[in-house]
């Protein structure tokens, strides 16, 4: 595995591109700033090996991550990223998550109790979840916000294609278009809270 250690600072320059040759994951329980460009992308993707073990924030800190493409991820509990770990959040930007793949939860991102995922301008696209729901994000007992996002052509099995929100979690879409999610749109658990605005579900 990739890893980053508690309170180090990771920081990725526009244009590079983390290619997975193994079937191991990106773990940070450190800080990870990637900041690419609109004409010079960060990619976190497989390289020789067919799938990777997607992103794994945990530590208790916040990541960022602007102009980013993360795919072809495979986990138990989101593909893509995955969020754990009391306090630990990520922020993505202008960012793309797209051909991730979960077995349990959250095909493109799972975010933990007391964690959080904030996305603005961001596309989650073609992620699958096989079993427990969430095809493009799952969260249970966090927050998972979406502002200006398309949530497109993700697919669970089970239920809440373009996402699922378990009992105690909250999910929050402004001006998002959410749509061609295979088997419906969201899944809201009891005790869960979703909150849409100027948005177009379908």
């Amino acid at each position: 595995a990739v890893n980053v250690p508690q309170w180090n600072t990771l920081t990725i320059e526009p244009g590079v591109d983390v290619l997975f040759d193994a079937d191991v994951p990106f773990v940070a329980n450190g800080f990870v700033r990637a900041y690419g460009t609109e004409a010079q992308n960060i990619r976190f993707m497989n390289g020789m090996a067919a799938e990777w073990g997607g992103i794994r924030l945990s530590g208790g800190v916040e990541s960022v991550f602007e102009f980013v493409q993360i795919s072809g991820g495979s986990a138990d509990e989101g593909g893509g990223l995955h969020v754990e770990g009391l306090y630990t959040s990520a922020t993505l930007v202008n960012s793309v998550i797209s051909g991730n793949h979960a077995v349990q939860q959250g095909g493109g991102i799972w975010v933990g109790s007391n964690c959080g995922a904030n996305l603005t301008r961001c596309v989650l696209r073609d992620n699958v979840v096989d079993w427990a729901g969430g095809g493009g994000g799952f969260t249970t007992s966090g927050n998972l916000f979406f502002d200006r996002c398309t949530i497109v052509s993700n697919d669970a099995q089970a239920i809440g294609s373009a996402g699922r929100i378990g009992s105690g979690g909250q999910l929050r879409l402004r001006s998002c278009i959410v749509w061609g999610n295979v088997g419906g749109a969201f899944q809201v658990d009891a005790g869960s809270a979703l909150d849409v605005m100027y948005s177009d579900l379908q």
